[in-house]
């Protein structure tokens, strides 16, 4: 019997802090008409996978794309804090264009280093990454040879594949909302079928979402 776990990890559709450049972090803030959209054409492209469960962050715009998934396969959301976005502390909800302008020196060390270095009063990606590598491992303990959709946030992609290939520099990778990434394996054994994929969302034309080195 084959015990692999599949995971469709989903990032959340757009929000208008995604468009303005914001670092929303941990915030609260929903989908756009976008986002919507593309939660619902991510639903639909995971509509005839066979998944068995669906996990979240439980902040709102990762809850609201996990909905459109629960509402064309009829499970429930399973909401898991640990994969929240990266806590941006002091500097949530703003531009770091701006931030650089006040604060160059410690924007400046955390783009420079930001597995490691951490947000004032914030987290780091590391911090980040061991928290969400966590929640995978008891996620895959619990379906073993099943299918699931994991929805998270930009953060959590890019950390979960730090782990995965053991390269640090893919703190600068940008996944685009509504993205399907799949991943198929068991806690500590996992390979890449599918990255950061848009194809269900072409139609659409171009995606919103910040770049991390964007200032």
């Amino acid at each position: 019997m084959d015990e692999k776990t599949t995971v469709y990890l989903v990032r959340h559709g757009e929000t208008d802090s995604n468009v303005e450049g914001l670092l929303a972090g941990q915030s609260q803030d929903p989908l756009n008409e976008l986002g919507h959209r593309q939660a619902e054409f991510a639903a639909a492209r995971l509509a005839q996978v066979g998944l068995r469960a669906i996990y979240s962050s439980d902040l709102p715009r990762a809850m609201q794309t996990a909905q459109a998934i629960a509402a064309v396969t009829g499970l429930m959301v399973q909401p898991d804090v640990r994969l929240r976005e990266i806590y941006f502390g002091e500097w949530e909800m703003r531009r770091a264009a701006d931030i650089v302008k006040e604060d160059p020196k410690r924007l400046r060390a955390f783009f420079s280093d930001p597995y490691h270095v951490r947000t004032p009063g914030g987290e780091s990606f590391g911090d980040q990454h061991r928290r969400a590598q966590a929640a995978l491992d008891d996620i895959a303990g619990a379906h073993p040879g099943q299918s699931v959709a994991l929805v998270a946030h930009g953060g959590i992609l890019i950390t979960l594949l730090i782990g995965i290939y053991n390269d640090k520099t893919f703190v600068m990778r940008e996944f685009a909302n509504g993205s399907v990434t799949v991943l198929r394996g068991a806690p500590g054994a996992w390979e890449v079928v599918l990255l950061n994929d848009t194809s269900h969302l072409d139609h659409l034309g171009e995606q919103g979402g910040y770049k991390w080195n964007r200032f």
